[in-house]
């Protein structure tokens, strides 16, 4: 009885729904990270040259690539696919 369960849960199998639920918070974490790190320094940049608002949007756009390829990166990393 508790094998079954186990089966209809799916509590039995390694790798399963944790993995899948770190690895969206890992992609989610990604794109604010960029995003967030790349407005913070085009912000400061800005104000410490005085460029507004162009390196914020420069460097945003950079977050945003770097969030992209860190994403590709982690979808074709994974072993089951």
């Amino acid at each position: 009885m508790k094998a079954v369960e186990q089966v209809r849960t799916g509590t039995g199998k390694t790798g399963g729904t944790d993995e899948n639920y770190r690895l969206g918070n890992r992609v989610l974490g990604e794109l604010i990270g960029g995003l967030a790190g790349g407005a913070l320094i085009g912000w400061v940049l800005d104000q410490w040259i005085g460029t507004k608002p162009w390196l914020l949007l420069v460097f945003l756009f950079l977050g945003i690539i770097v969030a992209f390829r860190n994403i590709i990166r982690i979808s074709t990393k994974r072993p089951d696919r």
